[in-house]
């Protein structure tokens, strides 16, 4: 069952190209980045620039690096639109699934659509108390970690926190000033609040915040 069309339907039934990840399949692939998408999804292709993701599907993308330029395919966070393509990497994690729609999607999600849409749809609260918690470590000094909580606060609320954090040495170096850059330090937290009203009406408040302090939005040039 996706949403991609803004209603519950099962993906037999879209007659657009549509393609679905879920939270399975991202953790057994080890997708830790919205880059690592391109390797599962058709047509799909990601970089970056100077900490500018360059998101591209079908031959289209933003064609320049200016900060604040609209992408012509479109990330979505539950439906919010993340416009800035310096924000585009920083939502990717507590994750139920992601959603890609390839081709002109104006109808549903806006102008800048024309060359697709990639949904990101975050794991919401649960009625059981339930949670996960993955650590990670590696070369140049890598130390990830990720996890969630989620349970009722009462018989009508339900929540759900979660919480990312990554922290790595760069590996290059400014020749001028000595520094290593293309390093990585940020940490984000999201959190849900699910009220559950009468007549099977749902209203989900959501936050998230994200830090980031390193080297990593660089230019490079190779001599």
């Amino acid at each position: 069952v996706v949403t991609a069309r803004k209603r519950e339907e099962t993906l037999q039934d879209i007659s657009a190209a549509v393609s679905v990840v879920t939270s399975d399949m991202l953790r057994d692939k080890v997708v830790t980045d919205v880059r690592d998408l391109q390797n599962m999804i058709p047509s799909l292709n990601v970089g970056e620039a100077i900490g500018i993701m360059k998101l591209n599907m079908r031959g289209l993308s933003n064609s320049t690096v200016v900060r604040g330029e609209d992408s012509e395919v479109v990330l979505h966070v539950d439906g919010a639109v993340i416009s800035r393509a310096e924000a585009q990497g920083s939502a990717f994690f507590d994750l139920d699934r992601i959603e890609v729609l390839r081709g002109p999607q104006g109808t549903l999600y806006g102008r800048n659509s024309t060359g697709g849409t990639v949904n990101l749809i975050t794991a919401k609260p649960t009625r059981e108390l339930s949670g996960y918690a993955n650590a990670t470590v590696g070369n140049y000094s890598l130390k990830k970690f990720e996890g969630a909580i989620a349970g009722p606060l009462s018989e009508r609320v339900l929540g759900r926190i979660a919480l990312m954090g990554v922290d790595r040495n760069g590996y290059a170096k400014n020749l001028a000033t000595g520094k290593d850059f293309l390093d990585e330090r940020r940490w984000a937290t999201r959190a849900h609040l699910q009220f559950d009203v009468p007549d099977d009406v749902r209203f989900l408040l959501t936050g998230e915040y994200t830090k980031q302090n390193d080297r990593s939005g660089h230019l490079t040039f190779l001599d």
